[in-house]
């Protein structure tokens, strides 16, 4: 819920026109680098319990482990070209992070929290490793236009209207090896589950960008400090696909399990959030600007997945959740007026 809050206290804003602004009748073009921290809703996986607990009373007794993402590097670039008389602005922009994240735990007394109920049922205790794989590849794309609406002083507001793309891949491996099994007149059982998710997504994307001049510098190095806030959320008309896996091992045979979902329809909201310091330069015929700042991203149950939970046989009990995917962090560029 906390991250819901966050998106809202930020405007819900936006990654667009990251200080490029060029002249009226120039052509601006930017890079950035992308410093993010992947969020999902569940990537916990096994409980590991003390040695000291007694499985024979105690059901579940322990702490879950969560294999949770680290910030990863990624990219953006863009190019606009301000018009002359209207003083309005296009853009297109193109973002791409790529993250994963692996984990093991080791115990004596470890417990699954993923899969299908009959391997719990002959795993619900044991000894060895549990090993939790997390992959998200997030793709972005804007196509923008920017009208200026009011400006003074060292205020300006553009209002903003466009089309965002966005693409959610998603995958999650699972790997409960056991050494041997609690109480030990159980075979030892081995599980793999693998689970994916694919999620697209286009629609409209409004918003604002705020801008404020709060230092400029002498003439001889004419140049200027600003701060610069942008607000947009969208409503992605999306396709949505899962799949998910399981081969487990126990002691009456090997199993296996694999269920494709068919592609459903819906509709996603998409709330971004940017603020950023950037410092303009104009040196002899190069004009340009450096920045800083931090940004968040907010997908609303984009994610899709798909798991098993039958019990005893009856196989065709299948639970869907619909997951939010969020990237959040830091990012610094360097844009260039021509």
């Amino acid at each position: 819920m906390s991250k819901y809050i966050l998106a809202f206290l930020c405007v819900l804003s936006s990654s667009l026109f990251a200080t490029i602004h060029p002249e009226p009748g120039q052509w601006g073009a930017t890079g950035e680098y992308l410093y993010m921290k992947p969020l999902v809703d569940d990537s916990y996986f096994v409980i590991k319990s003390p040695n000291t607990v007694n499985i024979d009373h105690d059901i579940l007794v322990g702490e879950e482990k969560n294999n949770e993402f680290d910030f990863s590097s990624g990219y953006r670039v863009g190019i606009s070209y301000t018009f002359c008389e209207s003083d309005s602005e296009i853009a297109l922009f193109y973002t791409q992070l790529d993250a994963n994240h692996n984990r093991t735990i080791s115990g004596d007394i470890l417990s699954p929290t993923i899969g299908i109920e009959e391997y719990f049922f002959f795993a619900s205790h044991y000894k060895g490793i549990a090993t939790s794989k997390l992959g998200i590849q997030y793709q972005r794309a804007d196509g923008v236009f920017a009208q200026r609406v009011y400006q003074k002083n060292n205020f300006d507001l553009r209002a903003i209207f466009g089309i965002e793309y966005a693409g959610l891949n998603g995958n999650e491996n699972i790997h409960y090896s056991p050494n041997s099994v609690i109480p030990n007149e159980f075979t030892s059982s081995n599980s793999l589950l693998k689970k994916t998710s694919k999620t697209w997504g286009i629609g409209p994307e409004v918003g604002v960008d705020f801008n404020y001049e709060l230092y400029r510098f002498s003439d001889c190095l004419p140049s200027s400090l600003n701060v610069n806030f942008l607000s947009t959320g969208s409503i992605l008309l999306s396709r949505c696909k899962s799949t998910s896996e399981m081969v487990y091992t126990v002691l009456t045979g090997t199993y296996n399990y694999d269920v494709q979902q068919e592609k459903s329809t819906r509709i996603i909201p998409a709330f971004h959030a940017r603020l950023g310091f950037n410092y303009d330069f104009h040196l002899c015929d190069f004009e340009g600007s450096i920045g800083v700042g931090c940004e968040f991203n907010t997908y609303i149950k984009a994610l899709m997945s798909t798991i098993n939970s039958s019990f005893y046989g009856y196989t065709g009990l299948t639970n869907t959740e619909y997951n939010d995917f969020v990237a959040q962090g830091f990012f610094a560029n360097l844009s260039v007026k021509f």
